[in-house]
């Protein structure tokens, strides 16, 4: 593929990832309900909370989870939106000074991304909670969103090209 409509492409894809992203991170992205059945009781609502990225970011911080709240938001809300600008600042400039150097910055900072451990965490921990009678989880609209971020994220890096090669 060569560099111009492999690059048209991946600008594509960092546009699409930002869309996915805004709403990954507000939208609510899992439900968990724990209301087992308790012997002459019957069903029992013990626990039911909605939260998206955001919203566990904010709680983690008022409860005094700094550090937790702190890393999420670096990892989930920080390195992605760096990422992207970053990415779009070396496609959109062919003469920005230290491009290649940037688009190898954002290659390293990439391992360092949690949105794929967090996506992955998430979706672990909804098929774990199919085992436990009483305790359902729901992936919701935010989760979607979120995983449509990683994956356009992900492709639009690998068909980037600078220097009419692959990086």
């Amino acid at each position: 593929m060569r560099s111009k409509p492999a690059n048209a492409i991946a600008l594509l894809l960092i546009l699409a990832s930002f869309v996915c992203l805004v709403p990954g991170l507000y939208r609510p992205a899992l439900t968990l309900d724990i209301s087992p059945v308790l012997p002459f009781l019957g069903k029992m609502a013990i626990y039911h909370q909605t939260r998206s990225i955001i919203g566990t970011i904010r709680n983690l911080y008022d409860t005094g989870n700094t550090l937790v709240a702190g890393l999420i938001l670096l990892f989930s809300v920080a390195i992605p939106l760096a990422k992207g600008l970053i990415l779009l600042y070396a496609l959109a400039w062919e003469k920005a000074p230290y491009r290649m150097q940037l688009y190898r910055f954002v290659s390293a900072i990439g391992k360092w991304s949690m949105a794929d451990v967090f996506v992955m965490g998430v979706f672990l921990a909804f098929l774990a909670t199919g085992a436990a009678e009483g305790v359902t989880a729901k992936l919701e609209d935010g989760f979607w969103c979120f995983l449509g971020y990683c994956l356009l994220s992900v492709a639009s890096a690998q068909l980037m090209r600078l220097g009419g090669k692959a990086e």
